[in-house]
């Protein structure tokens, strides 16, 4: 497996800047000293609840990314929270790197699969993730681990805001261009693992989803095949805010092209592949940091109140609704 590039691998060093974050605390009835506060108050919440961990105050700024993508709502940021915890003791070998040599997929993902972060935050202060399906050369779809692009995909995004990376959403665009009936079967074989990843990012995760956009369909059936799949697993919300383009210059009407990269019409000089090895590069140099947080976990015994999970343990995620 390659080395670690030893160069800066932040996948995004762009920061929100003082007026969007400024606008962002506005929209949600917040200000920096609100925050510092409720912070403090979640976590004594956390520390009173038996089954939960214990965090201390050096989590505080960790928790108002909670407050912030809960719209400053205590009690959706409690709900979040524990379902964060949750997460972590269900899906405990998704948030740790991987040991040899399974770690090498954390890379090598992006012989199937290219994404990335563009590293210019879009106005407003939300971040931009691209992905693309490629043909890997002398491999085959149907061979591709689905589990550990998962996986690689939860590691990324705890990594971006488990760095207390204040920001307003993601926005996703994702490439058809490639999509052919092996790589659509592959990506819904096992609903399974999407639903509980999709579970993750949109009721654990503290960030939430701005909008999800479609690009580059060259088998629209595929794509309405695969988008009817998995769209009921989805929140109401999340899927009202998929957005199919016919062309570029629809996508530019949504993100300029200085954001994006020069194969998408845009004038940014990062490129997928670039943005591929920055993440995998990112993602294995935080193997410490991932596996400092293991204790990060619920002691379900312990809980008050016991619900069904998405994970198949007693917890606190709801049923997700097929509409």
């Amino acid at each position: 497996m390659p080395g670690v590039d030893s160069r800066d691998c932040d996948p995004l060093p762009d920061t929100i800047s003082p007026k969007d974050l400024s606008g962002l605390l506005e929209d949600i009835g917040a200000t920096p000293a609100s925050l510092k506060r409720d912070a403090a108050a979640l976590r004594e919440w956390v520390n009173a609840e038996p089954h939960l961990p214990n965090l201390t105050s050096d989590l505080d700024e960790w928790l108002e990314i909670f407050l912030v993508v809960s719209k400053n709502s205590m009690e959706r940021a409690k709900e979040r929270l524990d379902k964060y915890f949750s997460s972590r003791t269900a899906l405990a070998e998704w948030f740790v790197v991987p040991p040899p040599p399974l770690d090498r997929f954390i890379l090598e993902d992006t012989d199937y699969l290219q994404g990335g972060y563009v590293p210019r935050l879009l106005p407003g202060g939300y971040c931009l993730y691209i992905e693309k399906a490629v043909i890997p050369a002398g491999g085959s779809w149907a061979e591709y681990d689905l589990r550990l692009h998962y996986q690689r995909a939860l590691l990324h995004t705890e990594g971006m805001f488990g760095r207390c990376k204040k920001i307003r959403g993601v926005v996703f665009i994702f490439d058809q261009k490639n999509i052919n009936m092996s790589v659509a079967t592959t990506l819904v074989s096992d609903l399974g693992v999407f639903r509980k990843w999709m579970s993750c990012v949109q009721d654990a995760m503290p960030t939430s989803v701005k909008a999800i956009h479609v690009i580059n369909s060259t088998a629209p059936s595929l794509t309405r095949m695969m988008l009817n799949t998995v769209t009921p697993l989805m929140k109401a919300k999340i899927a009202q805010r998929i957005i199919i383009h016919d062309n570029l210059k629809s996508l530019h009407e949504h993100i300029p092209p200085e954001y994006l990269p020069e194969e998408y019409g845009g004038t940014h000089k990062t490129t997928m592949e670039e943005m591929g090895t920055v993440l995998g590069n990112f993602i294995l140099s935080e193997r410490e940091w991932f596996a400092s947080r293991a204790w990060m976990k619920t002691n379900e015994s312990l809980r008050r109140v016991k619900k069904s999970s998405d994970f198949g343990i007693e917890g606190s995620f709801r049923k997700l609704e097929v509409d």
